[in-house]
């Protein structure tokens, strides 16, 4: 009788273009987008502790992991400037004899004990599954992510306008919170639909239009594949 291994299910948000580059290229980190992050290592939500923090099933944690990693993107997408619409949830299946790879994330100094770290290296030598979000994502908001990060000292030395940084000097927690409240409710009931099941890194060069067209017709026939 054939065992099947167990596997770690990691979950990481991020913009198209970062996508793109993944796909195509590998993961590589050589440029951090947090002021605390590693630029060795890629971040993740695990499943199973998702699971056990929030005390859920394994498959409301799958979707916690979903929502946590677009809430990540969504901010990525404003500190790179992103001008498409679009998020994509990257799910990395770690196999039981490959978990020494996975560490805990302390890089804010602490740990929540749900999200991990894995060194880029690794990550390129594990397939993984593709998710896409259409249109959940605006340009336009940007400035309200990076007050967020601001405020929690959080935010990279980037260009910011005058008139940005004026903005963001004058917001505060009584401002923030309704913008952050609104994002996070609209991910709860967002789900992403597959794009690319199993692949490697450098097995798609290129994400064309018949992809993300393929993508809306998913989302017309019922949303996530699970």
């Amino acid at each position: 009788m054939w065992r099947v291994e167990a596997m770690v299910r990691l979950y990481h948000g991020t913009t198209e273009e970062s996508c793109r580059s993944i796909l195509a290229n590998g993961f590589s980190h050589n440029a951090v987008v947090w002021t605390c992050s590693d630029p060795d290592m890629m971040y993740f939500y695990d499943q199973g502790m998702v699971a056990k923090e929030f005390e859920l099933t394994p498959g409301k944690a799958r979707e916690r992991c979903f929502e946590l990693a677009l809430q990540s993107a969504f901010t990525t997408a404003a500190i790179t400037n992103s001008l498409s619409q679009n998020l994509f949830v990257l799910e990395v299946q770690v196999p039981d004899h490959c978990t020494n790879i996975i560490l805990p994330d302390q890089s804010t100094g602490s740990w929540d004990g749900f999200d991990v770290c894995v060194p880029t290296t690794a990550l390129n030598r594990l397939p993984f599954n593709v998710y896409a979000a259409m249109d959940c994502y605006s340009p336009r908001l940007a400035i309200l992510s990076l007050s967020v990060l601001a405020h929690r000292e959080y935010l990279p030395a980037i260009h910011l306008t005058r008139l940005e940084q004026d903005v963001i000097m004058q917001m505060n927690e009584a401002a923030i919170e309704p913008f952050l409240t609104t994002v996070n409710d609209f991910f709860t009931q967002f789900r992403p639909v597959q794009l690319y099941r199993g692949i490697h890194v450098g097995q798609v060069p290129n994400m064309d239009d018949p992809a993300a067209k393929r993508v809306r017709s998913l989302e017309r026939q019922g949303g996530m594949d699970r």
